[in-house]
């Protein structure tokens, strides 16, 4: 039978996991971070029957703030209106099986090639390169996700690249000294709608309003609204660079990566580990779908990890029917167009 095909929003909510450790079950506090509920339109699943597809997103960290890898699919258990899930529902959640797309935007502005690399690289660009392809290495032998990752070189313009070694070792004089940043990332997250981003700048945005006013408040809207995750990496003396309205590049970058991570890197010898970082960080992502019986009404959602020694959980809501935000709209006329 075919699911019913309304597309419904879901809460967000970050909450905290409690892990017992030890025979003494000693607690230690650690976070549900970037927990995401959403629903998705229905597809034909043989044993469902009609009901609401429940798509969660978050990573699970310790108390120090490390990514925990290593939780499977059976580590997570679904509690629905204060009532465990039963083996139907819980038979449909996958934890391994979701593709989750990353876009790696990189700065190749003039500025990036004047300055030094490291490890006899003759300039920045040659660490950049190595430590991004250090990033997608992690991505790509990743064996509990899977990623689909796309890559953006800018300067002036913007250039989606199937490969780092377009990006040329040398600089190359083709009239791109300045730095659309802003235009970047916006780019690229009306391209891949619901992608990570990882962005790397040297400096700040000061061409971006060449591209159709593409402003820092604009842009901030747009993340805001499809809750992009951006992580970012400043290169530089970012505290004393602005953009062309006089915000702080260091101060735009924290603002842009709001539901993401920003690191500032002063020698390109910390290129490799703050990219390794990230990417530990984005494979940590668990994505579960979950089978609800219930089409309509406000209902609780509470994950829990029971993994050994390890326990905890955060709580979610999801409604069955609710007003959708703009960027949904689209889907909802399409699914009520093929009822």
């Amino acid at each position: 039978m075919m699911i019913d095909t309304r597309v419904r929003l879901l809460a967000k909510a970050i909450g905290a996991v409690v892990f017992l450790l030890g025979s003494g079950c000693m607690q230690h506090q650690v976070q549900f971070r970037n927990f995401e509920a959403a629903s998705l339109a229905g597809q034909a699943d043989p044993g469902v029957g009609e009901a609401t597809k429940v798509a969660l997103r978050f990573e699970v960290v310790d108390a120090s703030g490390k990514p925990l890898t290593h939780l499977g699919r059976h580590s997570f258990a679904i509690y629905e209106d204060g009532v465990r899930s039963t083996s139907e529902a819980l038979a449909y959640a996958t934890g391994e099986a979701a593709t989750i797309e990353v876009c790696l935007l990189l700065d190749d502005s003039r500025s990036m090639y004047d300055s030094p690399g490291t490890r006899g690289a003759a300039n920045a660009v040659i660490s950049l390169k190595e430590a991004a392809r250090g990033f997608l290495t992690e991505l790509e032998t990743n064996a509990r996700a899977r990623f689909r990752t796309h890559i953006y070189r800018f300067a002036n313009s913007v250039e989606k690249i199937a490969g780092l070694d377009q990006i040329p070792d040398k600089y190359i004089e083709r009239g791109e000294h300045f730095t659309s940043l802003y235009h970047a990332i916006a780019k690229a997250s009306r391209s891949h709608p619901g992608a990570i981003l990882v962005v790397f700048s040297d400096g700040a945005d000061n061409y971006s309003q060449n591209h159709g006013t593409v402003s820092l408040e604009a842009l901030m809207s747009e993340l805001s609204l499809r809750h992009t995750k951006v992580h970012a990496i400043g290169f530089g003396d970012l505290a004393h660079e602005y953009d062309r309205l006089g915000v702080r590049a260091e101060s735009a970058l924290r603002r842009i990566a709001r539901y993401g991570s920003v690191r500032m890197a002063g020698d390109p010898k910390l290129f490799d580990g703050i990219f390794r970082e990230i990417a530990r960080r984005i494979t940590s992502i668990y994505t579960l779908t979950y089978f609800s019986p219930n089409l309509e009404g406000r209902h609780s959602l509470v994950i829990k990890v029971e993994d050994g020694l390890h326990r905890g959980s955060s709580p979610a809501t999801f409604f069955g029917e609710t007003p959708l935000p703009r960027d949904l709209k689209g889907k909802a006329q399409e699914a009520s167009q093929r009822r």
